[in-house]
């Protein structure tokens, strides 16, 4: 009796990251213009069904994508399609690089190549570290 709380409570979990996913994703289609493929994509499908009545099937695919023969629901998808171009700011060139970075006029100094006295801290080793050992090595007496 145990398993099945918990159980369902895996089930929600899944269901609320799986709901997560597809929120995304719509955002994603959404803010790239994926709505204007999906009703193009529609009014695609609906003008082969109605050209595939009247003539053969190859006839009817060759209207539905010759662009001359637009149907109303095509003419009011490329419509939004501009309306929404129109309506979108633009940036230039120019002010591009100032959105990721601010122009500042600093002057860095150099760093000191070569020191003659050692900083506080530093550690420089005794001149006998740089010795090589006797010859041969001493023995204990």
């Amino acid at each position: 009796m145990r398993c099945a709380p918990k159980r369902r409570g895996w089930r929600l979990h899944l269901a609320w990251r799986m709901t997560g996913h597809w929120a995304c994703l719509l955002a994603i289609c959404l803010a790239t213009g994926g709505h204007w493929l999906v009703l193009q994509s529609v009014a695609w499908g609906r003008m082969l069904a109605i050209y595939a009545r009247q003539d053969s099937f190859g006839v009817a695919l060759a209207k539905t994508f010759d662009g001359k023969h637009p149907c109303a629901m095509c003419q009011a998808v490329e419509r939004g399609r501009q309306e929404e171009e129109e309506r979108a700011p633009t940036l230039s060139s120019e002010r591009l690089p100032e959105l990721f970075y601010e122009r500042r006029s600093a002057a860095v100094p150099w760093p000191a190549l070569a020191r003659e006295e050692p900083a506080p801290g530093d550690f420089r080793p005794p001149a006998s570290f740089h010795e090589p050992p006797p010859k041969p090595p001493p023995r204990a007496a």
